[in-house]
């Protein structure tokens, strides 16, 4: 119950004394202990100034006269002097708060000169319920003074009576004889019939209100003063005077109490225009209503006596009968299904593929025996044998139903399009202009340490319940619920140290210790078995329980607002972020020096630690946990900070937000182990909405046209809709260059020192023109010429299970681009870069990002050997933008062969020009491409003289994980925006999880996936019930047991999710680069 928090719970009920936290602080070096620094009051060198901790004092109130920058704070006792520097935080609007020098300063009031003028052009507006939010519009117009007056004003909602907004000008008075309308920007307006309806989140729109609609470019039709129909929380409809004269792809079908489910194949028939007539795979609405793709666009709702129809098949397991009895008995079927059948009796069935004719045909089911068995009654299965055959040359004896229902209205869906807006008139109300601050102001100088607060954020951290009791028992001392924060993206590193175990023996596998980071700021050991003993087998009730935490320096100064939830997150005016702490890769090497299978420290065994922060920080530590109970720091390498390079170690300014695990490998040019890792993450860039970009010019200086620069919309309000696509007012242009994360790192394991970079800047030692993209994702690192049997220099030489060398390396970037890096020579003068792939086009939808690393498989066809190189692009940090069309890929790389890279001659970089497009499935379709076919002779002669395939995902779909290749079936997982993906009352929408599983040398289905009969595109996904991102798949070997006989089995595990891959023959085999056993 609880895990790793409740164990802390239990153990430091009412005192967290000790809890073992530590950090590394004033004496801490390399090789230190880190209990010799504990993260504890104790500490000296955790200042109040490094916390945040200073003396703060209330502020009645704020006040600015009219026209002018100067404020003046009132108060009862402020210590203040003119010239100190005071911190004002808590004020409403934000333009007060600061730190700011004062002047005109006495005990009880200061002066201080705002940024900019405040208050007389901003008015605040009273009206019950308004009904607006943030960043929605008014249009004030008849106003006294004129200043009031204002036209798509963005509003700042204070509360459900009270708004602000920016005046044209000063006014000195309140207003009088306004005229106010409240204005929404529509996500996404659609028509079926006469029926418009409108998507925009939290309306607060009723059934009858008047609303006003405008901005509609391509029908007028939608436009205009209309009464609400019906309203939900985000939609709400209205009638149009006549239907839309657009033409949609969609058509809308209405039948009452139809029965189909989405995904669901129903055939229309019926309906004039014949374009409706066909069999398309179904979405559906509600009850009553679905909708469906058409293969050209309509404008007229269809007419006629409709139905839709659907057919349900499924596997036939047995029919049998009884041999004896009356003829009704021996005439009575039972067939058994290999799943649901879902029949009640007089259902008609058709039953086929019996090898016995007498089985197949049309009949009534008599009766039903349970879930997966029914009967029939047929004099023709009396002498039929028993039970049922298959017939010659089909896989299985199948059972199908067919449901029909009547279509009372079938409409083309169209979308209006436009900045499309809708408007409502508030009354009444009343403005007045707004001169003064608000809010639980505080001031304060950071130079006056508050020694309690200091004390207080600390024995927070360390679980103690100070800030909000929040088991509501009036105890400050006792621990705290939260004592255990989100573990959001680290993945835990395991390692079974096997201290108590024999040799080779399996009893030690409690000694298992668990090492993963969390935002709350610790980076936590746990121990995931206890060590057992002779006289109690049983691991010991510390399993589960936290071992030591760690708190690096770096997020000190974010604590203060962790626990004081100041400023919330997503506040308001400007919007905050959350913070993140050790929320990174973890890279791990472990060493057992006399192969004893055991990790002990008096052996000279090494397990260390290499943690990266993602978000958390530009930063990566090095941890010794060869003893796991006594934590060593190594170093540490990076950026102190995440905006700018001010304090960076040498050579690492490039650094971006550590989110690619440093690899550990052995290579040619250096002695020790060395950590190899892509630049990171580069936030100022990456980090706008695609749909916000207006340009991504290429570089002329770029020798492929790198886009080193992006332009947004920054600003004003945004409105994101259902389908990706967003709009927005009030915003203006803003260029930002790319800064960081553009490179290869390589540096020494030991120590920490930079051994070597690729990168695009003068400073690099590869210098590459065209890597301006940064490298977030993990690199794959490959002994590609199978030299595990040379020796290894260094005291690790001696072990025959880390021989080998890393001579190549993959690393995938932000620009769609995917690198070859050649690093085998010993001397790295002759170490070379080739741009393998490059799949980003000029086009907005077409700038494809790779946040994970390839997956690189051994591979050969009637043109040689090469190495297919499988990727996905997608921008998870992005899940509902739809702007981008994102593909997954394998790229042929023929240059297999370990040469000197200083030979190779430049190869063009493949391009989607370059790939066979695999989407449509003519390789495996027999319905698209007969066999024998002129078209799926074409294809195969295309796949075959590519350079790879691409793989087209849905709209708004996108990889969010790695790829694995098992037994010949690629498998990956997706995200898909949807606007009824579900959730409904008792959950979010987190849209379409997808889990693919295809062929990897010609992205065809492997396994049928769709529970129809034979391969298609439709049984390359199965689909994750309540979405989500599914996690990266990871291969596992599971021992599974019957008796005395056990045998292990390869399987694929999504998370939660397991699939089984199948098998192939052995072919050529190559080492992907490893040197530990990994438990």
């Amino acid at each position: 119950k609880g895990g790793v928090a409740e164990h802390s719970r239990i153990a430091f009920p009412t005192s967290q004394t000790a809890r073992k936290l530590y950090t590394c602080t004033g004496t801490c070096t390399n090789g230190s202990t880190l209990s010799a620094t504990a993260f504890d009051t104790s500490n000296a060198a955790i200042t109040p100034a490094i916390l945040g901790a200073y003396t703060t004092y209330p502020v009645a109130t704020i006040q600015t006269p009219l026209g002018s920058t100067t404020a003046t704070a009132n108060g009862t006792s402020f210590p203040f002097s003119n010239g100190d520097s005071v911190t004002i935080s808590g004020a409403t609007p934000t333009l007060y708060d600061g730190t700011f020098t004062i002047f005109g300063a006495t005990a009880s009031s200061f002066q201080y000169t705002l940024p900019s003028t405040p208050s007389g052009n901003t008015g605040t507006a009273t009206a019950t319920n308004h009904g607006l939010n943030t960043s929605d519009f008014v249009d004030v117009t008849g106003a006294t003074p004129a200043a009031y007056n204002v036209s798509d004003a963005a509003i700042i909602k204070i509360d459900a009576n009270t708004f602000t907004y920016g005046l044209s000008a000063a006014a000195g008075t309140s207003s009088s004889g306004q005229t106010v309308f409240g204005k929404k920007l529509v996500q996404t307006l659609t028509a079926a019939g006469i029926t418009a309806t409108a998507t925009l989140p939290s309306h607060g729109y009723s059934a009858s209100n008047q609303i006003t609609i405008s901005g509609v470019t391509n029908d007028p039709v939608f436009n205009g003063t209309f009464t609400i129909t019906s309203a939900t929380t985000n939609t709400f409809t209205y009638s149009l005077i006549s239907p839309s004269t657009l033409a949609g792809t969609t058509a809308r079908a209405t039948s009452a109490g139809h029965g189909f489910s989405s995904g669901q194949s129903v055939t229309i028939a019926g309906a004039t225009p014949s374009a409706y007539n066909g069999t398309y795979t179904i979405t559906v609405l509600d009850a009553s209503t679905f909708t469906y793709a058409l293969s050209s666009g309509q404008s007229v709702s269809a007419t006629g006596a409709i139905t839709a129809s659907s057919t349900v098949t499924n596997n036939v397991t047995s029919i049998t009968h009884p041999t004896s009895g009356s003829a009704t008995t021996q005439s009575t079927a039972t067939v058994t299904t290999g799943s649901a059948h879902g029949f009640a009796a007089g259902d008609t069935v058709t039953i086929a593929n019996a090898a016995q004719s007498a089985y197949n045909g049309t009949f009534t089911v008599s009766s039903v025996v349970n879930p997966t068995q029914f009967r029939f009654i047929s004099a023709a299965v009396q002498t039929a044998l028993t039970p049922a055959t298959v017939a010659s040359g089909q896989t299985s004896i199948t059972v199908s139903k067919t449901t029909t229902r009547n279509v009372t209205a079938l409409n083309p869906a169209v979308t209006a399009t436009g900045t499309i807006l809708s408007s409502r008139r508030i009354s009444p109300i009343s403005i007045t202009v707004q001169t003064n601050a608000t809010g639980q102001i505080l001031a304060g100088r950071k130079s006056d340490p508050d020694a309690a607060q200091r004390d207080n954020i600390i024995n927070w951290v360390r679980g103690q319940d100070n800030k909000q009791d929040e088991n509501s028992n009036s105890s400050t001392t006792d621990i705290r619920a939260s004592v255990h924060g989100d573990v959001l993206h680290s993945r835990p590193a395991v390692v079974n140290y096997n201290r108590s175990g024999a040799n080779g023996s399996n009893t030690g596998d409690n000694d298992v210790f668990v090492y993963y980071g969390t935002n709350d700021g610790v980076f936590r050991a746990v121990q995931g078995g206890g060590i057992p003993t002779t006289a109690n087998p049983t691991p010991p009730s510390n399993s589960g329980s936290e071992a030591w935490g760690f708190v690096a320096s770096e997020f000190f100064g974010r604590l203060k607002r962790l626990r004081d939830n100041d400023p919330p997150i997503g506040a308001v005016s400007p919007g905050v972020p959350r913070d993140y702490f050790f929320d990174g890769p973890i890279g791990a090497y472990t060493l057992d020096v006399n192969g004893d299978r055991k990790l002990l420290v008096s052996d000279g065994d090494k397990v260390r630690l290499f943690l990266g922060m993602r978000r958390g920080g530009r930063v990566i530590y090095a941890l010794d946990v060869s003893d796991p109970a006594n934590p060593v720091f190594m170093w540490k390498r990076g950026c102190p900070n995440l905006t700018d390079n001010v304090g960076c170690d040498s050579g690492f300014e490039e650094l971006g937000q550590t989110w690619s695990e440093p690899r550990v490998g052995f290579l040619r040019a250096f002695s020790n182990p060395v950590l190899i890792f892509g630049g990171g993450y580069d936030p100022a860039v990456e980090d706008f909405q695609p749909c916000l970009i207006t340009s991504m010019p290429p570089d002329a200086s770029s020798p492929g046209g790198a886009a080193t620069s992006v332009t947004a919309q920054t600003g004003g309000s945004v409105t994101f809709t259902s389908s990706g696509s967003c709009t927005f007012a009030g915003t203006s242009s803003t260029t930002v260059n790319r800064s960081m994360g553009r490179g290869v790192f390589i540096v020494d394991a030991t120590n920490g020192n930079l051994l070597f970079r690729f990168g695009a800047d003068g400073a690099a030692n590869l210098r590459v023109p065209d890597m301006q993209y940064a490298i977030p994702a993990d690199v794959v690192i490959l002994n590609r010429d199978g030299d595990n049997t040379r020796a290894l220099p260094g005291v690790e030489s001696i072990q025959p299970r880390l021989k080998g060398f890393v001579d190549r390396i993959y690393a995938a970037d932000t620009g769609g681009q995917v690198w070859r890096l050649d690093v085998d020579p010993a001397v790295t003068s002759l170490w070379a870069a080739t741009k393998l792939a490059a799949i980003s086009g000029t086009a907005l939808s077409d700038k494809r990002k790779f946040l994970f690393p390839p997956d690189v498989v051994a591979s050969s066809d009637v043109n040689g050997n090469f190495d297919a190189v499988l990727i996905g692009s997608g921008d998870r940090e992005h899940p509902f933008d739809a702007t981008v069309t994102n593909r997954y890929y394998m790229f042929k790389d023929r240059k297999f062969t370990d040469v000197d890279p200083a030979n190779v001659s430049p190869i063009a970089p493949i391009t989607e020009a370059d790939l066979f497009d695999s989407t449509n499935d003519c390789l495996q379709d027999v319905t698209l491409c007969p066999p024998g076919s002129a078209q799926l002779l074409a294809a195969q002669s295309n796949l075959l003289s590519s350079k790879g395939w691409m793989l087209t995902l849905g709209s708004g779909e996108k990889s969010v994980g790695s790829s694995i290749t098992v037994a010949g079936t690629t498998f990956f997982g997706t995200n898909q925006p949807s606007a009824t993906a579900g959730g409904a009352n008792c959950g979010s929408n987190l849209g379409i999880a997808r889990v693919y599983e295809i062929n990897f040398q010609d992205a065809t289905a492997v396994n049928e996936l769709n529970a129809t009969s034979g391969l298609s595109g439709g049984d390359r996904w199965t689909q994750i019930a309540g979405g989500g991102f599914p996690p990266s798949p990871d291969l596992y070997i599971p021992t599974i047991c019957s008796g005395a006989t056990c045998t292990e089995r390869q399987t694929v595990g999504f998370g939660p999710k397991f699939v089984d891959p199948g098998s192939l023959k052995f072919e050529a085999r190559i080492r992907t680069y490893w040197f530990r056993k990994v438990e």
